[in-house]
């Protein structure tokens, strides 16, 4: 397959293509799942070219096509003004809501991923930072009360708040 003038190998991008062979009508399955390679800038398409062969060579005069096909290839979507996490959790050691997590949080995409994330306490003083998207944060030692965090993406944030619920003794 060439893609961009440049020849792609289709095992390292995940082309499947299955030939087929029928009488009359042939139908064939075509499956791509590209990968960030083929972007080259945000926020718009790549274009490739695949080009499909047909041949007929059955009969004493073969005689065949060539169909060319362009994708159109964009970045997936980060929808984070969508996104509605958890807002409260209850440190309390009963192994139920223990810690904040955000298990549903996007990853990225290819031009925007995750970096890390910050939360701070009312008076804006950091008190846990990571940079790995399955963070846990267990809020040891913090009183109860409302936090605020801010998720860091290579060309977004996202901000939002979380509530620590202490039990009073």
């Amino acid at each position: 397959m060439v893609q961009n003038n440049i020849e792609v190998d289709q095992e390292a991008t995940s082309i499947n293509f299955f030939t087929a062979r029928a009488y009359e009508e042939v139908t064939a399955t075509f499956s791509w799942v590209p990968d960030c390679a083929v972007l080259t800038e945000a926020n718009k398409p790549s274009f490739t070219e695949v080009y499909f062969a047909v041949e007929d060579d059955k009969c004493f005069n073969a005689k065949g096509d060539t169909i060319r096909q362009v994708i159109a290839v964009y970045d997936r979507p980060l929808r984070l003004n969508s996104y509605e996490p958890a807002n409260a959790f209850t440190p309390n050691g009963d192994d139920i809501g223990d810690y904040f997590y955000l298990p549903t949080l996007p990853s990225g995409n290819c031009f925007n991923r995750f970096e890390r994330i910050a939360i701070f306490n009312r008076w804006g003083r950091s008190v846990f930072t990571s940079d790995d998207i399955n963070f846990r944060w267990y809020a040891k030692g913090m009183p109860a009360g409302v936090y605020y965090y801010i998720i860091y993406y290579t060309g977004q944030i996202y901000k939002n708040e979380v509530y620590v619920h202490l039990e009073d003794k």
